[in-house]
């Protein structure tokens, strides 16, 4: 003998709503990286990388094939966090690159943009250029 009327329909609505939140998780989420996942950074981004802007003085990048390592100067110790994934797209006069790694505080993404020059600006401030050491 089965479940009486009632539970067997909540059951299928239960059900159901799994269901549903089991496909959900499928489909590709709005919060996604855009772009060409990459397997480890292209060779013109790896190095060490410098601005002559006076405020960033001794701070540094520093881009390895699956890490990143970043120079505060005397402000802070260096921070050296492994990559989980890197994206690049390609925009009007450069390239863009995703770089996704995890911090204390959670999730961060850094966008950088490599002109077709060889210099490297962060999406935000965009107006420091980076180069090469």
């Amino acid at each position: 003998m089965g479940p009486p009327p009632r539970n067997q329909k909540l059951t299928r609505v239960l059900i159901g709503i799994m269901i549903g939140l089991g496909l959900w998780t499928l489909l590709p989420q709005s919060d996604e990286i855009p772009g060409e996942e990459l397997d480890e950074i292209p060779v013109e981004l790896r190095g060490t990388w410098i601005t002559d802007v006076e405020a960033y003085q001794g701070r540094f990048m520093e881009i390895g094939a699956k890490d990143l390592r970043l120079g505060f100067g005397s402000e802070a110790p260096d921070a050296y966090f492994p990559l989980i994934s890197i994206h690049r797209r390609d925009e009007g006069g450069f390239s863009a690159y995703v770089l996704e790694y995890f911090d204390p505080e959670g999730q961060q993404l850094l966008e950088l943009h490599m002109t077709y020059d060889g210099d490297l600006r962060l999406r935000n401030p965009s107006e420091v250029v980076w180069r090469k050491r």
